[in-house]
């Protein structure tokens, strides 16, 4: 059975992660990670983000951050897609 739909709403605060399975690394090297950084600094201003904290890990990163009327799941389309 398939999972219930999230709900997202406008000028809502997240935790939004992402983990890669099989051992693989999300940041190969120092140069991504920077390249992740400067992304989400585009994508935080397009969509209106106020980002409260973020971590990079080699396996996986998290942001804390509160959206306002665009819709999370477009932005971070966006953040993963670019």
């Amino acid at each position: 059975m398939p999972r219930k739909p999230r709900l997202f709403l406008p000028r809502a605060t997240y935790h939004v992660y992402s983990r890669v399975a099989r051992g693989e690394f999300v940041f190969e090297d120092d140069f991504g990670a920077i390249e992740f950084v400067e992304i989400l600094r585009k994508v935080k201003g397009l969509a209106g983000w106020t980002v409260f904290a973020w971590c990079l890990m080699g396996k996986q990163y998290h942001l804390g951050l509160k959206t306002r009327i665009v819709d999370l799941w477009r932005s971070i389309a966006r953040l993963l897609g670019t």
